[in-house]
């Protein structure tokens, strides 16, 4: 998947399905600041109307960020919405608070591995 960051949204009738991206960027807007075009990149844009499906994805720059580069572009792409289901689950549904204990199962999958880290990070803070 190629990705164009070029800093500006255009609310658009939008019919293609998708939320999570990751790619390389392709071109930048004159007033992006964080990234090049080359630079390898993942993000959600579930919260501006989808659309990662398509071959080219135009996002504001605050919906990216930088990807890992010990982290491949697959696993970049599932981490968004993995991660934000997670933490709605444990700390919107489950309200754990620090100190409490959590028995987490099925730690297999993506949504499994986040959710045995994140009650260790929502301690810290």
């Amino acid at each position: 998947m190629r990705l164009t960051g070029v800093g500006l949204f255009q609310n658009l009738k939008n019919t293609i399905l998708g939320a999570d991206i990751a790619g390389c960027v392709e071109a930048v807007g004159r007033n992006v600041k964080q990234f090049r075009p080359g630079d390898a990149v993942f993000g959600d844009i579930f919260g501006l109307g989808s659309g990662s499906f398509a071959e080219y994805v135009s996002v504001p720059e605050s919906a990216l960020a930088l990807k890992p580069s010990n982290v491949s572009f697959e696993e970049a792409a599932a981490a968004p919405v993995a991660a934000v289901t997670a933490l709605q689950g444990l700390r919107d549904h489950g309200h754990i608070k620090p100190g409490q204990k959590v028995l987490i199962t099925g730690r297999l999958a993506v949504l499994g591995r986040l959710r045995y880290r994140l009650p260790r990070r929502l301690e810290r803070k």
